[in-house]
């Protein structure tokens, strides 16, 4: 079954007999004063909302640049360490050609073998001097 379209008119007298909605009332200018709450409130937890992330995130960034520093100091220790035993080498073999310039000398070589000495590179066997406790006599030995 189809209804008719209501007229405009019908419209509005039944619009006009319905029940006006309720108004809320108007607050006065100046609100009452509330009551103490008696009830306890649980404390505030300062680790809640956005401290926590914070905290976490500063620690983390803290860390890594901890780390970072140390790890720059260490590489730095190694490279001075790597610069110092290369010092000392260049020192070394400076010095070992200044002590082959010198007892390469002539009158130095001359002057060792005049009291008995040689340079253990050209010998092929270590010659050692022993004192026997026995008579108190020294006696040459080769080691082999």
């Amino acid at each position: 079954m189809k209804t008719l379209p209501r007229s405009r008119a019908e419209v509005a007298n039944q619009n006009a007999r319905a029940e006006p909605l309720p108004h809320k009332p108007k607050r006065s200018a100046s609100p009452t004063p509330r009551a103490a709450d008696t009830t306890s409130r649980p404390p505030k937890r300062w680790l809640t909302g956005a401290a926590l992330p914070t905290s976490l995130c500063l620690l983390f960034i803290s860390l890594h640049l901890t780390l970072i520093a140390l790890l720059n100091w260490e590489s730095a220790r190694r490279a001075w360490l790597e610069k110092e035993a290369q010092r000392l080498q260049q020192q070394n073999e400076a010095l070992r050609a200044r002590l082959n310039a010198l007892s390469a000398e002539p009158w130095v070589r001359h002057w060792a073998e005049a009291h008995g000495m040689v340079r253990a590179e050209t010998r092929s066997a270590q010659i050692i001097q022993i004192r026997k406790a026995a008579n108190g006599r020294w006696q040459v030995a080769s080691g082999k």
